[in-house]
């Protein structure tokens, strides 16, 4: 069976692998596909010295770790009870064209802390970016289910450190 360092390991070593492959594909929707392109390229003066791929898809593979924490507090007693998220890689996939970025990305559970100390957390990934001359907009969303209490020992003495509650 292998250890939680081999199994970081490996997915970094697959993450490298697959970041450095590089995927194009290309669909002919005319209409769109021509308006779009007439949009991201409408009066822009460009250096000759580069070369742009505005009118191909860029298929992306890769790899995100979230912290989502929240904390709630009671200001009667002073005690504040903070929830947090299994930590385990996220793996997912993106497309970009003309400088519209879509990227989902899926928690699979090949690699995460103790299920049985921290509970199991679901988590999607969704992030969206788009990149238009002077502008750029970015728009992040994640989902999770499943939080466990990570600081039980505040306010609870003869807590058990072997299982978090959740």
């Amino acid at each position: 069976m292998a250890t939680a360092d081999q199994m970081i390991r490996l997915l970094l070593i697959i993450g490298l692998i697959f970041s450095c492959i590089d995927i194009n594909a290309q669909i002919r929707y005319d209409s769109l596909d021509n308006s779009v392109k007439r949009m991201a390229t409408k009066n822009r003066t460009s250096d000759t010295n580069y070369i742009r791929y505005y009118d191909e898809i860029a298929v992306h593979i890769y790899s995100t770790i979230n912290i989502s924490n929240f904390e709630l507090g009671d200001q009667s007693t002073g005690y504040n009870i903070k929830y947090s998220p299994a930590l385990s890689p996220s793996i997912g996939i993106g497309v970009s064209k003309y400088g519209l970025t879509l990227n989902l990305a899926n928690d699979f559970g090949i690699v995460s802390q103790s299920n049985e100390k921290f509970g199991e957390t679901q988590r999607l990934v969704a992030i969206g970016s788009l990149i238009y001359k002077k502008v750029a907009l970015k728009l992040y969303l994640n989902w999770n289910k499943g939080f466990y209490i990570s600081n039980q020992e505040s306010y609870q003495s003869n807590w058990n450190e072997n299982i978090y509650p959740q």
